[in-house]
């Protein structure tokens, strides 16, 4: 993201803080943003907004603590979506380094045997993005089920 993009966007924490009034505003962006009906609940699992400077929400980021079969480990499952409005370049990795940075920051108060992030890559444009260590620390470490590339943060200092 340019200097002059990341003026007009700020980054709101809102992990474990969703109130009924950031829950509400979270699924008005899930539907204008097209993403279709989410479950309410899952306002909960809201990591940071990225907000524009009328403090509407560009993207917002979501975990969830799961068990990951193949890894015999927990780690946070992790989403990130923007806008199609703000399709700002760079602005999906911030929105990605700024949760992974606060998950790593927290994870021994909220689940010490969490061992780090994990996200499938569903997205067609990003699936052509073959690199094996990315900028925003989700490094490839192989496929899913369904062929979709998946990618892993691991916390410094967990133990598996």
């Amino acid at each position: 993201m340019t200097p002059e993009d990341s003026k007009d966007i700020t980054i709101e924490v809102v992990w474990n803080k969703v109130d009924d009034a950031i829950a509400q505003e979270i699924i008005d962006y899930w539907q204008d943003a097209g993403l279709g009906s989410v479950p309410p609940e899952r306002a909960q699992q809201v990591v940071v907004i990225a907000r524009n400077q009328e403090s509407k929400i560009a993207g917002i980021s979501t975990s969830q603590l799961q068990l990951i079969p193949s890894l015999q480990n927990k780690m946070y499952v992790f989403r990130a979506s923007l806008h199609p409005k703000y399709r700002i370049p760079g602005l999906l990795e911030y929105i990605i380094v700024s949760s992974i940075e606060h998950l790593e920051a927290t994870y021994k108060e909220n689940d010490p045997d969490c061992i780090g992030v994990f996200a499938k890559v569903e997205n067609a444009q990003l699936k052509k993005h073959r690199t094996i260590k990315a900028r925003t620390g989700l490094n490839f470490i192989g496929f899913a089920s369904n062929g979709d590339p998946v990618r892993a943060h691991f916390f410094r200092g967990a133990k598996y």
